[in-house]
């Protein structure tokens, strides 16, 4: 299950993560806390979401996004959970303009065409609960998310640097 209470545990993962993936730690672990904190109040299944944060995250490593497209992309799988229906503003526009290929994604992970998803978000039916999970599971299977494996860009080297920094304060 899971407990709020084992915070540093948690934020020692977000740390780690941060690392692997050369993404600021600050960023990760602020995003990571709103992120929960979004999905608490929604009453979204939290292992749920720690999942999803992960395996967006991963994919944000990956296809190596700034920080502001890191939390840009978190902002908008956020008020999907609040509001628990997918809108194609946030699907779209938020998520696809930050993660490339994000609605082909979501659709795959639906098991339908765009058009089809397309028609479905029109009338309001996909739910985030239905969606958020299917979408993390293709992501992982197309970015890999192999949990030892280290992303190399300029960018992760910088945010390594600055990792270093928020230790040692």
């Amino acid at each position: 299950g899971f407990v709020l209470s084992d915070g540093a545990d948690r934020l020692n993962r977000v740390r780690i993560q941060a690392e692997r993936l050369g993404i600021q730690y600050l960023t990760l672990g602020e995003t990571y806390r709103q992120f929960i904190a979004a999905a608490s109040a929604s009453n979204f299944n939290l292992s749920l979401a720690e999942k999803i944060f992960y395996s967006v995250a991963n994919a944000g490593g990956k296809l190596k996004l700034t920080n502001d497209q890191i939390q840009g992309t978190f902002l908008a799988i956020e008020q999907m959970i609040s509001k628990g229906v997918v809108s194609m503003e946030e699907l779209r526009r938020q998520l696809g303009d930050r993660l490339p290929g994000a609605f082909a994604l979501a659709a795959k992970a639906m098991g339908v065409t765009e058009v089809q998803l397309n028609e479905m978000i029109k009338s309001g039916t996909v739910l985030a609960v239905d969606l958020l999970p299917k979408l993390a599971k293709e992501l992982d299977k197309q970015y890999g998310n192999n949990l030892s494996e280290n992303i190399e860009s300029l960018q992760a080297s910088v945010s390594r640097l600055y990792n270093t920094f928020d230790v040692a304060i």
